[in-house]
């Protein structure tokens, strides 16, 4: 980001990754996601947003 620019300790820019990158190339976990929210089709997808 823009601040990182003016902090010189790089060991700050450093962020920890959560269950979200872990479990969101599990195929079973996107299906079981699409299925709570009553999403169907053969073609559905979930849509990821911005990570500040």
């Amino acid at each position: 980001t823009f601040e990182r620019y003016f902090i010189e300790d790089k060991e700050t820019h450093k962020e920890d990754k959560g269950h979200y990158y872990t479990l969101r190339d599990n195929p079973d976990v996107c299906r079981m996601i699409l299925d709570e929210f009553n999403v169907k089709g053969e073609h559905r997808h979930i849509i990821n947003g911005h990570v500040p």
